[in-house]
């Protein structure tokens, strides 16, 4: 009937009467039949999002009353080897079923049995499968509730995402403008603006719009409908690599030439310093004992030099200064030595 395997003979026998049994209760939301009211009842919730099963131990809801039971052995009180009895061979994890286990053996041996007969990507799980194959279809059943909106989403996160547009409930906040955002993804995209990413890498290769990251570029692309979808993608993702090294080279030898010209500022700044001090003119200052004469020997120099002070001349500024504290230390002297006398 179809290509399908199961793990257990029940998911089995529940599958095959779909191929078999008559299908009279229809869903009013898509086109999807069910054998009996109650696989409708159970259908319909997907649409609507009630989930009428509630765990007692913790806030979580549940669509199904067999989802609930498997989740509540979480919060039992005995040890987690007795719920979890099944241990993996290749690490430390248990589960609490069969099911369980072999879904996660399927990591360590690589094992995708379930392929898609629309391309040729194969997965782990039924449910991922089935995600994957609403892109082909089309098939949207996760719809939006609010009055005036007529979106339509392929998986249930989708569609929380959307109700929080509606409810203003942004919880995913970047770290820093703070910023918020309905989803993780928006909050990734977003976190790449204050990086190099920011450019727009990500080109779809059948209308040329440009994106700055792969999962909007992947959204984009759902509107295409291409049969290789996700080999154009990572087509456009090998490109984006590549445009993005581009990028951050650029980058540093922008900071390089930057701070080449900084530093070349900073030693003409230093250079121009230099100079303005050799140009300005010294103070005069008197010659110190026994230093010799400035200028040349001969007939120019005067017969009659001034006497040579015998003080310091450092510490002052100008020839008055000079004079004027050499006055009157001589004057000083004088009185001394007329008081020594008397």
């Amino acid at each position: 009937m179809c290509s399908l395997t199961f793990y257990s003979k029940s998911e089995m026998q529940i599958h095959s009467k779909s191929h078999t049994e008559t299908k009279p209760h229809k869903c009013p939301h898509c086109s999807k039949t069910f054998a009996n009211s109650s696989y409708l009842a159970q259908h319909i919730r997907i649409h609507s999002g009630a989930k009428p099963y509630s765990c007692n131990f913790c806030e979580k809801s549940f669509r199904q009353l067999s989802h609930l039971q498997q989740h509540t052995r979480i919060h039992s009180k005995m040890h987690t080897e007795t719920i979890k009895p099944h241990k993996c061979p290749h690490c430390s994890k248990t589960f609490a079923n069969t099911s369980y286990l072999a879904q996660h053996l399927r990591i360590h041996s690589g094992a995708k049995p379930y392929n898609c007969s629309y391309c040729q990507k194969a997965f782990r799980q039924l449910s991922h499968l089935q995600q994957h194959t609403r892109i082909h279809t089309g098939d949207r059943p996760y719809k939006c509730a609010h009055p005036g909106c007529e979106k339509a989403f392929t998986q249930l996160s989708n569609l929380q995402s959307h109700r929080r547009q509606h409810n203003k409930d942004k919880p995913f906040k970047c770290h820093n403008c703070h910023r918020a955002y309905t989803d993780a993804a928006s909050l990734e995209v977003h976190l790449s603006t204050h990086t190099v990413k920011h450019a727009k890498v990500y080109t779809c290769t059948i209308c040329s719009r440009a994106y700055t990251s792969e999962t909007y570029l992947m959204k984009h692309m759902r509107k295409h409908n291409p049969p290789d979808l996700q080999q154009q993608v990572q087509a456009a993702a090998a490109a984006a690599a590549v445009a993005q090294a581009q990028a951050q080279a650029q980058a540093q030898a922008q900071a390089q030439a930057q701070a080449q010209a900084q530093a070349q500022a900073q030693a003409q700044a230093s250079q121009a310093s230099q100079q303005q001090q050799q140009q300005q003119p010294q103070p005069p200052h008197f010659q110190s004992p026994g230093a010799a004469p400035q200028g040349g020997g001969g007939g120019d120099s005067n017969p009659n030099p001034p006497p040579q002070c015998s003080f310091d001349l450092t510490p002052y500024k100008t020839a008055e200064h000079h004079k004027d504290i050499c006055l009157t230390v001589t004057t000083s002297t004088i009185q001394v030595e007329h008081l020594a006398s008397s």
